[in-house]
């Protein structure tokens, strides 16, 4: 790995409808704090300099540049807020519009998982750094799964099917190429990434 260290893009504009709060999702409250603050806690703890791009709506930049750069203050960690856009697709690329030049490893987190662990940032990061590919975080689902077909409901497997999570980790020019091809919206960024 250089020395411009792995970028971590935060996908944190989404205004929030479903949950009915009247503000956009990142500053929702949770566990005392909004969001976004408990997910960049999570991220301060990463143990190796990073390069935070927050991705925030566009009419809150100055109240999420406030956050971001309080939550990161005096931590290896640098920090910067860009506006997101239409969809989180979208933001995620106006985040990569803005990495820096030399980066050779992103990471593309939700701010909506903002308990996720350092550690499993670390875990992404010393993969991709590793095998050159994606890298995805993923849990076993628990849920019972049906497949429709034509109206009618077929039981599947759990066993075989596992849920995407985030942070999702690519190396940095591949993932931007990615992005850059893409024709219709995914919905994360390892869906794109494969197509």
């Amino acid at each position: 790995m250089g020395s411009t260290p792995p970028v971590v893009v935060v996908a944190a504009a989404g205004a929030g409808q479903r949950l009915g709060l009247g503000l956009a999702k990142a500053f929702a409250p949770w566990r005392g704090a909004t969001l976004i603050e408990t997910c960049l806690a999570r991220i301060r703890g990463i143990s190796s300099p990073v390069h935070v791009i927050v991705v925030g709506p566009a009419d809150s930049l100055a109240r999420m540049r406030e956050l971001a750069t309080r939550s990161l203050e005096g931590s290896l960690h640098t920090v910067d807020v860009v506006a997101g856009g239409s969809s989180r697709q979208a933001s995620v690329q106006h985040g990569l519009h803005a990495i820096p030049p030399g980066t050779e490893i992103v990471l593309v987190h939700d701010a909506a998982r903002a308990d996720t662990p350092p550690e499993v940032f670390e875990a992404v990061i010393a993969a991709v750094s590793a095998q050159q590919c994606g890298v995805i975080p993923a849990l076993p689902v628990v849920d019972s799964l049906k497949h429709v077909v034509s109206g009618r409901l077929q039981s599947v497997d759990r066993a075989e099917y596992l849920a995407a999570q985030t942070p999702q980790g690519f190396p940095a020019e591949a993932l931007v190429s990615a992005y850059r091809q893409a024709t219709r919206e995914f919905t994360d960024d390892a869906g794109l990434f494969e197509a």
